[in-house]
C-alpha cells in the first residue's frame, strides 16, 4: 500500500491515499508531526528518511501500533518531500502487509516519487502565492483614494482602478479601448509625451496634467509615473492625484496677490 501526505501547515498531517482504510485515515488526520509520531510524522519532523522493519515492535509506533494493525499495516518506509530550497513540504510513504524492509527497487521508486511530489507542490504553492499577491494589488489598486493607470508604452490603457471611472464618467470599457492621450487636456499632450522621455531615461517622473472627463470638465491632476513588470511586461503605472483644491488655493493666492 502507498500513501501520500501533504503539510499544509507544517503541524499536521492531512492523508491522501485510495488504498488505505478511511477508519486509519480519520484517526491520523489530526495528529501533530513529531519525533516517534509513526514513520511519516518523524520523517517530517526530522527531514529525513524512516524505515520501520516492524510496526508492531517499534518505538515509533507504540501509541498507533493497535491501529496500524487494524489495518493490515506491518511495515513501513517514509520519505520526506523536500524543496529545492531545503523545506520539508510532506511525505510519501509505503505500508506493507508483512513485516520486512523495502527492496532497493522500492526505495528508487519511493525516492523518485518523491522527488516529482516536491517539484508538483513546490508549482502549486508558486502559483498560490502569485493568486494571492494578485487579490492583493487589486484589493488596494480598487480601494486606493487616488486614480490608478497602467498602460503600454504607447500609451494604450491596460487597466484602471475604480477611482478612474467613477471620477472621469466613462465605462471601464470604454476606458480600455482608448491610450491615454484620448482622456488628456489637449494642451498637455505634448507635456506628456516629454514626460515619457524623462520616464525611459530615469525609470519615473513626477508631472501635473489634466484629465478629460466624459462630460467635458477637466480634473487638474498629479502624476506619478514608473516602469512596472505588470503580466510579465514592462508597463507604465501612473498614480494620479486630484489637486482641485491645490489650484483653487493657488487662485485664490493669486487673486489676494494683486488686489494688494
Amino acid at each position: 500500500t502507498t500513501e501520500i501526505y501533504t503539510l499544509s501547515l507544517h503541524d499536521a498531517l492531512p492523508i491522501f491515499s485510495p488504498l488505505l482504510p478511511d477508519f486509519y485515515k480519520k484517526a491520523i488526520e489530526d495528529l501533530f508531526i513529531g519525533e516517534g509520531i509513526g514513520s511519516c510524522g518523524t520523517a517530517a519532523y526530522t527531514g529525513k528518511r524512516v524505515i520501520v522493519e516492524n510496526i508492531m515492535e517499534h518505538p515509533y509506533w507504540k501509541d498507533l501500533k493497535e491501529l496500524a494493525s487494524q489495518a493490515g499495516l506491518k511495515a513501513s518506509c517514509c520519505e520526506p518531500i523536500i524543496s529545492s530550497s531545503n523545506e520539508v513540504l510532506g511525505t510519501i510513504g509505503m505500508y506493507f502487509h508483512e513485516a520486512r524492509q523495502p527492496t532497493k527497487e522500492e526505495m528508487e521508486i519511493l525516492q523518485a516519487n518523491s522527488n516529482l511530489a516536491a517539484i508538483a507542490i513546490s508549482h502549486k504553492m508558486a502559483i498560490d502565492a502569485v493568486s494571492e499577491s494578485e487579490q492583493k494589488f487589486k484589493g488596494i489598486f480598487n480601494n486606493i483614494n487616488d486614480q490608478i493607470y497602467i498602460r503600454e508604452l504607447n500609451g494604450k490603457l491596460i487597466d484602471v482602478n475604480q477611482v478612474v471611472v467613477d471620477t472621469l464618467g466613462y465605462s471601464k470599457e470604454e476606458i480600455l479601448n482608448t491610450y491615454l492621450a484620448d482622456i488628456i487636456s489637449s494642451k498637455y499632450i505634448q507635456r506628456m509625451y516629454e514626460f515619457m522621455e524623462i520616464i525611459e531615461t530615469d525609470g519615473r517622473a513626477i508631472y501635473e496634467t489634466e484629465a478629460l472627463c466624459k462630460d467635458g470638465t477637466t480634473i487638474p491632476l498629479e502624476v506619478n509615473a514608473r516602469f512596472i513588470a505588470y503580466g510579465g511586461r514592462k508597463m507604465i503605472l501612473s498614480v494620479s492625484r486630484d489637486i482641485s483644491e491645490r489650484k483653487k488655493a493657488e487662485r485664490m493666492r493669486l487673486l489676494e496677490e494683486e488686489r494688494l
